[in-house]
């Protein structure tokens, strides 16, 4: 029996030592690939790296120079433990460490997107991005690793970036650029900035329904100049809210209208010598913060549907004329997204699902499209109707004795950098434009 017991024992440290846990799930820990990769050398990408808050890697902020150009020992090594293969793109899964001038950092990723880029140049290939964070003074930073590589991982360049676009961002390269590499760059710089030219089978959309709106109000991730004629003053993401709520509506459900739109010009101003700046992700983040007032039911559009409005125009008042406006949205011309993905859920303290997320992914939807022009200034963001990206969150309702409620309504932007002398890349995510409002029975 002890015999029994013994095996018994010995085969669960077997199958425990063989896994690791990534946000919850159990996977094998002997990675299917390891991507190792020293600090770039070059003098051009150095002072690039030195402009920047080298020091949440671990860098001594008194000694940069010395640590990057002498010092031979600063690493970045990737374990992708579970792949994911589907048709335009590869989902990875696994774990890492940098390492700088001795000092460990480590970091775990799970379900990392990147795309395959076919028949480039004779060759497939992937990109993107993989989301983490390190821990700096104590504190979790966001961390995003651009991937640029052949597909089956035998050559492959990585930039870091720490922090917050707008908030002194850490950005360190890995690996040395090689030679079929500029195909792909180029490639995906014409991509992101130009868009694929899709036709879209409107019949085939599933989505909520996109009728009318009241204008609420708008947000950015930056305080904005009143003398400010043209432009904005630094905003980097702005945020368009509008609303039909019970009251506007059919009185069992309401809807809520988020507009994203990106200053591209702006955003390139927070990384040296970056020469272009496009929008390649968008996220929405909807909370009901009176427990109990509603129910989140839905959201467009949908992760089978990356298909969204073109156009969207506001009107600046729907109640109290219930169902007499004409719709505010064109239905006939939606834009093409490169994917969805979203959760709706509950937080906290709440019995029915009060809050919903929406990841629109833009790398090819081309940068104007979600550009919003300088010419046009903050104060009249709203009344655009022909740029940004767009989601809509539907809700029931649950209190029927609760006449008012509380929600709050985040949007942010992911953005990748072009260096026109290096070729690197890199992608940084923006502050959240923050907005509450009431809504009403």
């Amino acid at each position: 029996m002890k015999t029994k017991v013994c095996i018994i024992v010995l085969c669960l440290m077997l199958i425990c030592a063989n896994s690791i846990v990534v946000l919850g799930e159990e996977v094998p820990s002997r990675p299917i690939k390891t991507i190792k990769l020293s600090l770039s050398k070059d003098s051009n990408e150095i002072s690039i790296m030195e402009k920047t808050d080298i020091s949440k890697f671990g860098f001594s902020k008194d000694n940069r120079e010395e640590s990057i150009q002498i010092k031979g020992e600063n690493s970045i090594e990737i374990d992708i433990i579970q792949i994911e293969n589907n048709k335009d793109f590869i989902a990875i899964t696994g774990k890492g460490v940098i390492v700088i001038d001795g000092t460990q950092k480590n970091f775990v990723f799970d379900n990392a997107k990147l795309n395959i880029a076919k028949n480039i140049d004779g060759r497939d290939y992937i990109y993107g991005t993989i989301d983490s964070n390190l821990i700096v003074k104590g504190k979790a930073e966001p961390l995003i690793i651009d991937v640029m590589g052949l597909k089956d991982f035998s050559k492959v360049v990585l930039t870091t970036a720490c922090g917050m676009l707008e908030d002194n961002l850490g950005i360190l390269f890995w690996g040395d650029i090689f030679m079929e590499y500029n195909a792909l760059y180029n490639w995906m710089k014409n991509i992101e900035e130009k868009g694929e030219n899709i036709t879209i089978d409107n019949t085939n959309l599933t989505r909520a329904s996109y009728g009318n709106y009241d204008y609420v109000n708008k947000a950015s991730n930056s305080t904005i100049s009143s003398n400010q004629s043209s432009g904005g003053s630094g905003e980097t993401i702005i945020m368009v809210v509008g609303k039909r709520d019970f009251r506007d509506g059919n009185s069992s459900n309401g809807y809520e209208m988020v507009k994203v739109l990106a200053r591209m010009q702006n955003a390139k101003t927070y990384i040296a010598d970056a020469t272009s700046a496009h929008p390649i992700e968008a996220e929405i983040d909807f909370t009901c913060n009176t427990s109990g007032f509603m129910d989140v039911d839905d959201v467009a559009p949908k992760s089978k549907s990356a298909g969204i409005p073109a156009t969207f125009n506001f009107l600046s008042s729907l109640y109290p004329q219930v169902g007499t406006t004409v719709a505010a949205v064109n239905l006939l011309h939606y834009r093409q997204l490169n994917g969805v993905n979203y959760t709706i859920d509950a937080t906290s303290g709440n019995s029915f699902d009060n809050h919903a997320n929406i990841k629109l992914d833009l790398t090819t939807m081309g940068a104007a499209n979600v550009n919003l022009p300088a010419t046009t200034t903050y104060s009249n963001a709203h009344t655009d109707t022909s740029q940004g990206v767009t989601g809509e969150i539907k809700y029931d309702e649950y209190n029927t004795s609760l006449t008012t409620g509380s929600v709050t309504v985040k949007a942010r932007l992911k953005y990748r950098f072009y260096y026109g002398t290096s070729h690197r890349t890199t992608t940084a995510q923006t502050g959240y434009a923050a907005l509450t409002h009431s809504i009403y029975r």
